[in-house]
């Protein structure tokens, strides 16, 4: 049915109000849209600033308790056996950064007391320079380095930790013994060197044999050390630093 003039006028008209309508509709839409926009994206940035600021924080808060547990490390070195320093995390890490150089020669010793006299009987360290002897001995067995099965006995008096090496060892010793001081720092445990001097000069003191059991409890042998050579590095823990 064809529409009249008057009804197609109506019509034609009112589909003209309907589409300004929806065209000032999608005008208004498209302004929201980039307004809600615009405020959508300062609300993310206000919430990105606020996650960077928070972890911001618990990054200094990390540090801090960081460095306080240095700082607790540091105390417990100054007051109590050094041994107890090298265990748990800090031990596990010394293992690791010393087992690159697995198969390297090395002797643990403990000094004499520092108060010892030439001419008079010589007296170990403290029972603290011992310990800690024995335990860096068992850290460089588990590290696979070559070492004698218990510390020897030293004729150096002192304190701290010394590492000694001869004029003549080889490169890849003198990295390793490096390596040894860097890492016991690390522990935190004070060590200088390495100190070049000759072999003939650094004689272990005392027996040139150990005694151990053969079996748990069983009765001591004689057990010969590994002979000392150039390539031999010489780890001697003295008394507690004051």
């Amino acid at each position: 049915m064809w529409p009249s003039e008057a009804v197609a006028s109506r019509i034609y008209d009112i589909a003209n109000v309907i589409l300004i309508i929806s065209l000032a509709a999608g005008v208004i839409s498209t302004g929201f849209v980039v307004w809600m926009g615009n405020v959508k994206e300062n609300y993310l940035q206000i919430r990105l600033g606020d996650a960077t600021e928070r972890a911001g924080k618990a990054e200094e808060s990390a540090a801090k308790l960081e460095v306080e547990a240095l700082s607790l490390r540091k105390e417990l070195l100054r007051q109590g056996p050094r041994e107890n320093l090298v265990s748990g995390k800090a031990r596990t890490e010394l293992v690791d950064a010393l087992k690159p150089y697995r198969g390297q020669s090395v002797e643990v010793r403990y000094g004499l007391n520092p108060n010892f006299l030439p001419g008079t009987s010589a007296e170990p360290s403290s029972p603290d320079a011992i310990g800690l002897a024995k335990s860096l001995n068992e850290v460089l067995k588990d590290a696979l380095w070559s070492v004698p099965p218990v510390p020897l006995l030293s004729n150096w008096q002192g304190e701290g930790i010394n590492v000694q090496i001869s004029p003549n060892a080889s490169r890849s010793t003198v990295k390793a013994a490096e390596e040894l001081i860097k890492s016991l720092h690390e522990v935190p445990l004070a060590a200088v060197g390495p100190w070049r001097i000759k072999v003939a000069d650094n004689p272990r003191k005392g027996t040139m044999r150990v005694f151990l059991p053969v079996v748990p409890g069983g009765p001591a042998i004689e057990t010969p050390l590994p002979p000392q050579t150039d390539e031999t590095i010489v780890l001697v823990v003295l008394a507690h630093p004051k």
